[in-house]
């Protein structure tokens, strides 16, 4: 189902930077330990539920920091322009906050630094949006470079961070 929302939203990208054969490999990151996802279903009339989009995301420790990284974050087309994206990027950079004001999480697992992501360059109308949500470049993104004939080169993707409060002083 998941694999099905990416198809429509992403499946051309992924087509042209990993080849026809992206979807089972996907499908097998998809199913990879600690993944969390959360699905936004639209009841119908039937019995069916309509899949209008997910996020999925993992605790990871990246360059050492911890942080939830976002894995994916897609909405069906007919779902867009309403808010709904917005709404689950804010749930989702909220979490480190949340839980580094829970006493007990810090103490046994110690501070979340933020929320973390991958765009791909190419999507410029995501990275204008997790930009406008106030996420920058991580350090470690690889970035564009200026090549000798004034053209600009982008990287396949870049690697964008958004600090907790807690994470913006360590």
């Amino acid at each position: 189902m998941c694999l099905n929302t990416l198809d429509h939203t992403l499946g051309e990208t992924y087509s042209l930077l990993h080849g026809k054969n992206w979807r089972s490999r996907k499908f097998e990151e998809m199913k990879e330990p600690g993944l969390i996802y959360i699905l936004l279903k639209e009841k119908s009339d039937s019995k069916d539920e309509i899949l209008a989009g997910f996020l999925s995301m993992k605790f990871v420790d990246e360059d050492g920091l911890w942080v939830v990284y976002l894995y994916e974050i897609q909405i069906e087309e007919g779902y867009r322009n309403c808010g709904i994206g917005s709404q689950l990027l804010d749930i989702y950079s909220s979490i480190p906050d949340s839980l580094n004001e829970n006493g007990s999480y810090t103490n046994r697992f110690g501070p979340v630094d933020g929320t973390a992501l991958t765009v791909f360059s190419s999507n410029e109308g995501a990275f204008r949006f997790y930009k406008a949500h106030g996420y920058k470049l991580d350090r470690n993104s690889p970035r564009d470079r200026k090549l000798r004939d004034g053209k600009i080169r982008k990287p396949a993707y870049y690697i964008m961070i958004k600090y907790s409060a807690a994470g913006s002083i360590r």
